[in-house]
Formats: structure tokens, C-alpha cells, sequence
């Protein structure tokens, strides 16, 4: 719970009156008037920060805390607080508090001086702070009104501190690395900011060692010389804004721990290295680099350019020129680079080298002035997650651009003049999609899809063309529930002019009308060809056979047949012969053989040898065999076969009723029977034919014929070769029952 009172005129608050905010865990009471206050703060056993005002008042050197001793204030504090925030007005020096073995339970100290007698002097003794026994973090704040702010540490200030980890001495004005007061917290001291100070040296000095500090901020100092070898466990510093003539860094410690540097708005021509090993070696455990506001050339490169970094993460560069000179085009140095930021570094292209580097896994180029990106220049980035290419110049993306990048959930493409988005297909892991202030006149239709990982979209301040276009955004603003889109900056038409201004979201597009005539007539009409087509396609062997039953009628028209048992040609007529002659005056076989190239072994092994080489030595006529000349259509072939033979064989078996072909043989047989009224079809079955695969013509001929079944026992084959010669030696006879066939 928080509660905060400041800055009002309250003048007193009675023991009882907060004790019935228990639960308060925060309280702000600066600049009132209290004269008796802290009773009441003990009563806040759940308080945890606290923010008051102190006075030092003048003449009689007494601590006061709105009125109130500042010993009497510490010894009251509830055991529970953690945080305190002291801002101290009135004489300019802050004294020890002597109330015995009390140690505070405070680990979280801020005192600022607000208003001082001296306008830019302050000092905090000996002891001062000895009371707080387990404080891990301090920062002391001048806001003295002085132009020239000034700040003295006695040798003992942080006598007692030894729990003390961070200390934040920025900008207080400090004239000279305080090593004097910084020697009795050298064992926990971990994080230290100095910036902001007039600091010019920082080195060697006996009095601290600097062995347990970790991170260092000299930022903002104007330092000549920095020895990090008396920071022998420093991870992160921070060098920024140190603007002077000449620099010197003496590196002069093995194996430093250093792995965060950050560097800005230095003179990288004025900087220079004291090395006593190799440079390189100093450097083995970097793992970010920050660098802002620098000028690279080749005759002043990266002074980390020939290393090898193998435990290097992070690169960020931005506001600096030269970034090639950085690299030497060549990322092998760095196998383990997971983050690379180059924002307004005046890219007007993206070296290839910069690309090469696997394990990638964010990418920044924003802010550069990129025109154009070549095709597959991405295709090694296979682990990139994050990459903005926002406020840059690209006109236009090669389709499929980001095909490889399966894992790329974020893509900022803002402020360019990308006029289409097609490049993102396939990105189908995407989640955070920002692409605002381009030329886009709407969202192509794959991101659109559902499902999609989308959840965050900003699109604003594009050229929408609110037409029937734009209708598949519009639907999927209104009805997607799973993404958030951004309101700013705002979505209005561009085009046409009747709606420019307008939200695309403010108005409903009606883009069925033109459709109301074409797609009921589209879809009549394609009905209407479905179904000639399907009647065409199941009745395709009839509406053949009609064909060639108005054909041969036409063909034969006025021919005579002779039938008698001594019409079948000799061996000599034969020669003479050509089928495509009409009419044919003369049979050349006693049958023609219908069948099923599967009942081929039974013909072979069968028919052939109990009809041709019996002693009656009849003639049948075998397309596959070769009895009907090559080289003609095949529908000519069956018909002349069946015309030069006295009567058909069709042999009838389950994959004959499958057959088109064999339809067709079957029906031409039928169709001579019409023709001439005569019996010449002789039916033979071959096995079980199913019910369901009779078809109409079969079961027409089963009412008027009789059927040959091939029994399996010899004495029944012998009765079977017996009925098939009878019946192509009975001569042919008009019967007129085959007119209503």
C-alpha cells in the first residue's frame, strides 16, 4: 500500500494516527512541518521505503528532521524498512549520528541535498554513515544550486559499510578519483558510478585496489589516463562523452574480466593503448560492446579489429561512421555474436559480410539510409528472431526475402517506401509485424489467413485505397480478436478522393453489386456445361455406337450378303483384298472373336486348337493376332473384322463388362444382327459376371440368346466344343425378332 503526504503544511501527527495503516508499505512525508511524527512511524510495522525531508539548522549545528532530532528519527524507523530517501536542507556537512550499538536495518540509502548554506559545497564526515551496518546500496545527490558543485569525502565516510555492493557518486562534483574513502568498502564495493564528475585520472593508488568491482561508470569525466589493471575483476565500463585532446588507457592486468564496454562521443583518433601484453589477450571474456557517436576510418579502426572475440554476444553501434573499418569485413571473429545494432550509421547497403554470421539472433539497421536488398541476403541468418529495418529508404523487397528465416518473430519495416509486402511469405512464425509510413494501399492476403501468430500489428500512415481491395482488411481489423493493432498512427484513405480522410474502419464497402448479375449466369452456365458433359461421358459408348451404326448404314447401303456354307474366301482371294473397300461382297472368316486381353491364355490354349485345327478346320478372325491389316483406324479394324466374318464370338467374362473397347466390339455385333435381322452373335461367358456389371445391351441380348458356359470338367468341355461348332455351321437366317433390338 502506498501513501504519500508531501509537501503540505502538517505540523503534528499524533502517536495513534497511522497505526491503523498496517499494511502501508510506502510513505512520502516530505516538506511539512512536523514536530513529533516519528511515534507514529513506529506503529507502520509493514513499512518497507521511506521518504522524508531532513533540516541541519543553522547557529546551533543540531540535526533536525522536520523538527525532529535525526537520531530521535533513526532510532524510531520500523525494523521492516529496507529504502530510505532522505533529502536534507539547511548547513552544508552531514554528521555521524552517536546513539550507541543501534545499527539500522536500511539497505537502500538516498540523500540528496536539496538546499545548501554554501551554494555548491557539501561534505559528509567520518562515520556519517556507520549506523547503517547492512546498506548494499547508496547514492549520494548534490543539487546545490552553485554553478560549480563541489563535494568532499572524508577518508572514513564509508567506515562501517561492508555490505555496501553499488555506490553512485554522479555528479556531485568531484575534482579527483576519491581512492582515500573508497579503501574501506574495497572488499564488497561491486558497481560504482562516478560519472559526471571533473575527474582527469584514474589510476594505481595503494590506498584501494579495486579487486572487487565489477561494473564502472566514468562517464562524462574528462579523463587523460584510465589504468583498468587496477580492476582486475571489472565487467562492465562505461566511457562516455569524454571530450578531450588526447586519452591514454594503460592495460597492464592479464585476463581481464571485462565483459561490457561502452564508448560515446570520444575522439577515436586522440585515444591511445599502453599495453604491456597483447591487446587481445586484455580482452577474452568481452561480451558487449556499445559504441555511440564515433568516427572509424581505415587508418583509425576498431581497436578490437584483428581479435578474435570468441565470448562476444553483443555489438551496438549507433550515431557513428565508418562501420565497415570495424569489422575489416570479415565476422569470424566473432562465431558467438548473437545481437548486432547499427542504427544511424549511413548505411547505404548492407555488406554481405555482415550477413554471414549464424548464430544471429537480432539484427538492428534502423535509422541508415538503405535503398535495396538483394535476393536470399538474409538466407544465412537462420537463427535471427529480431531484425528492423525501420526508417531506411527500401522501395522494394524480393519476394520470398525472409523465406529462410523460420524463426523470425519480429519484423520492423517502418518509415520506408514499400509499396508491397510479398517478400513476407512464409513467415509464418512471425508475431510482431510493424510497418507504418510506407505506400502500402492495403495487406496481402496471406497474412490475412487464419491461423496466424500474429499479435501485434502497427500499420497506420500508409496510402490506403479504400476499394474493394481493401475490404479483406477491413473484415479482418473488425472480426480478429487474437492480435492487437496499434491506433497510431491513424488508418485513413488516401484514395479515392470521395473517401481520403476517412478510417477504413468508418465506413462499410458493399463490393457484392457488380457481382448479382455474373455469378448466378457464371454459375448457370458452367452447370449447364457440367451436365452435358457428364450425360456426353456416361453415355459416350452409345452415342459412338450411334455414330457408327449411321455410318455403316450409310457405307453398306444396298449390299448383299452371300452366307452360304461357300462364301469363305480362298488362300488366292484373300491377296486381293482391302478392307477400306466397300461394300464386301465375301466373307474371309467363319467368326470374329470378341474378348478380353486377359482371357488371351484361354484363347490361345482353347479355342484355337478345338476350332481352327479341328477337322473342320474353321476361320477365326483375331485382331491381336494380326488378321486385320495394321496401320488403320481401330474402329475400321473391328468394324471390316466383324463384316468379313459369318458371325461373332464374344466372349464374355467379368473384365470384358469392364472394358470400353469390348463394349464397343459388342456392339457392333448387335448392330449387324439389326442390320441384316439375322442371328450371327454366339455369346461364350467365361466365369461368374456380377449382376450389378450387366449392362442394359447384355441383359437385352441375354432375352433373345443363348449362352455358352465354359464348364470346368473335361465331359462338359467336350459337350461345349460340340454346341460352338454346330453353332457356327448353322447357317445365317433372317429372323425378324432382331428388328426391335
Amino acid at each position: 500500500m502506498y501513501l504519500d503526504i508531501s509537501y503540505n503544511s502538517l505540523s503534528s501527527t499524533p502517536c495513534k494516527a497511522l497505526k491503523g495503516l498496517r499494511m502501508v508499505s510506502i510513505l512520502y512525508i516530505t516538506y511539512n512541518k512536523f514536530e513529533y511524527v516519528t511515534c507514529s512511524i513506529a506503529n507502520l510495522t509493514s513499512l518497507k521505503e521511506l521518504q522524508a525531508s531532513f533540516e541541519i539548522r543553522y547557529g546551533d549545528y543540531t540535526e533536525y528532521w522536520n523538527g525532529t532530532k535525526w537520531s530521535e528519527l533513526i532510532t524510531k524507523l520500523p525494523a521492516s524498512i529496507s529504502t530510505l530517501n532522505l533529502h536534507i536542507s539547511g548547513m552544508n556537512v552531514f554528521q555521524p549520528v552517536m546513539v550507541g550499538s543501534l545499527k539500522s536495518s536500511v539497505t537502500f540509502l538516498t540523500i540528496s541535498y536539496v538546499y545548501c548554506i554554501s551554494d555548491f559545497y557539501i561534505a559528509v564526515e567520518n562515520d556519517a554513515l556507520s549506523i547503517f551496518t547492512y546498506l548494499q546500496n547508496l547514492s549520494i545527490i548534490n543539487k546545490c544550486s552553485g554553478k560549480k558543485k563541489s563535494t568532499q569525502l572524508s577518508q572514513y565516510t564509508f567506515r562501517g559499510l561492508s555490505h555496501l555492493k553499488s555506490l553512485d557518486l554522479s555528479g556531485i562534483g568531484l575534482n579527483e578519483w576519491p581512492s582515500y574513502a573508497l579503501g574501506e568498502i574495497v572488499d564488497s564495493l561491486e558497481y560504482l558510478n562516478i560519472s559526471n564528475n571533473n575527474i582527469s585520472k584514474i589510476s594505481h593508488d595503494r590506498r584501494y585496489s579495486g579487486s572487487g568491482l565489477k561494473s564502472l561508470d566514468a562517464s562524462g569525466n574528462p579523463i587523460t589516463l584510465l589504468d583498468l589493471g587496477i580492476f582486475p575483476n571489472l565487467i562492465n565500463v562505461h566511457l562516455n562523452n569524454i571530450n578531450i585532446d588526447a586519452f591514454y588507457i594503460y592495460i597492464n592486468a592479464y585476463n581481464l574480466a571485462l565483459k561490457s564496454i561502452h564508448i560515446s562521443a570520444v575522439d577515436i583518433a586522440n585515444v591511445y593503448y599502453w599495453l604491456s601484453l597483447p591487446l587481445c589477450a586484455s580482452f577474452l571474456t568481452l561480451e558487449k560492446i556499445t559504441f555511440s557517436k564515433l568516427k572509424f576510418s581505415e587508418s583509425v579502426p576498431f581497436v578490437f579489429s584483428n581479435c578474435s572475440l570468441a565470448h562476444l554476444k553483443s555489438i551496438s553501434i549507433s550515431n557513428s561512421e565508418g562501420v565497415k573499418f570495424i569489422f575489416r569485413e570479415d565476422m569470424d571473429k566473432f562465431p558467438h555474436l548473437e545481437q548486432l545494432t547499427l542504427t544511424n550509421c549511413k548505411l547505404s547497403s548492407i555488406d554481405q559480410f555482415l550477413l554471414e554470421s549464424h548464430s544471429l539472433q537480432y539484427f538492428n539497421l534502423s535509422g541508415d539510409d538503405i535503398k535495396t536488398i538483394n535476393g536470399n541476403n538474409f538466407s544465412l541468418l537462420v537463427n535471427l528472431k529480431y531484425l528492423d529495418l525501420s526508417h531506411n529508404a527500401i522501395e522494394f523487397l524480393p519476394e520470398n526475402q525472409f523465406h529462410h528465416l523460420s524463426n523470425l518473430t519480429y519484423l520492423n519495416l517502418a518509415g520506408n517506401k514499400m509499396g508491397s509486402l510479398s517478400a513476407l511469405k512464409g513467415l509464418n512464425g512471425l508475431q510482431t509485424l510493424i510497418v507504418y509510413s510506407n505506400v502500402l494501399a492495403t495487406l496481402p492476403a496471406f497474412l490475412l489467413k487464419r491461423p496466424h501468430n500474429l499479435e501485434h500489428l502497427e500499420l497506420g500512415d500508409n496510402l490506403f485505397s479504400c476499394t474493394c481491395d481493401i475490404k479483406p482488411l477491413q473484415d479482418w481489423i473488425q472480426t480478429d480478436t487474437t492480435t492487437y493493432i496499434d491506433p497510431q498512427p491513424p488508418y485513413v484513405c488516401m484514395f479515392p478522393a470521395s473517401r481520403k480522410k476517412f478510417c477504413i474502419t468508418d465506413f462499410s464497402l458493399d463490393c457484392s453489386l457488380h457481382l448479382e448479375f455474373y455469378i448466378p449466369t457464371s454459375l448457370s452456365g458452367l452447370l449447364v456445361i457440367c451436365l452435358i458433359v457428364a450425360i456426353i461421358y456416361k453415355y459416350r459408348w452409345r452415342i459412338h455406337y450411334k455414330f457408327w451404326v449411321l455410318y455403316y448404314q450409310r457405307r453398306y447401303q444396298g449390299y448383299v450378303d452371300n452366307d452360304d456354307d461357300d462364301d469363305i474366301m480362298n488362300s488366292d482371294e484373300e491377296d486381293n483384298v482391302d478392307i477400306r473397300e466397300a461394300p464386301i461382297m465375301r466373307r474371309r472368316y467363319h467368326a470374329y472373336v470378341a474378348y478380353h486381353k486377359d482371357n488371351e491364355a484361354w484363347i490361345n490354349d482353347q479355342l484355337i486348337p478345338n476350332i481352327e485345327d479341328g477337322p473342320e478346320q474353321f476361320r477365326l478372325c483375331l485382331k491381336e493376332r494380326g488378321d486385320i491389316p495394321a496401320g488403320h483406324y481401330i474402329l475400321n479394324a473391328i468394324c471390316h473384322g466383324i463384316k468379313q466374318s459369318r458371325k461373332t464370338i464374344a466372349v464374355l467374362s467379368e473384365n470384358f463388362m469392364d472394358d470400353g473397347w469390348c463394349h464397343y466390339q459388342l456392339h457392333f455385333a448387335r448392330m449387324r444382327m439389326v442390320m441384316d435381322n439375322a442371328d450371327v452373335l454366339i455369346l461364350v461367358q467365361i466365369g461368374e459376371i456380377p449382376d450389378r456389371k450387366k449392362t442394359l445391351l447384355l441383359r437385352q441380348l441375354l432375352c433373345y440368346k443363348e449362352v455358352l458356359n465354359w464348364p470346368e470338367d473335361p465331359i462338359g468341355q467336350e459337350l461345349f466344343w460340340n454346341q460352338l461348332k454346330m453353332k457356327l455351321r448353322k447357317p445365317v437366317v433372317v429372323d425378324h425378332r432382331f428388328e426391335i433390338l
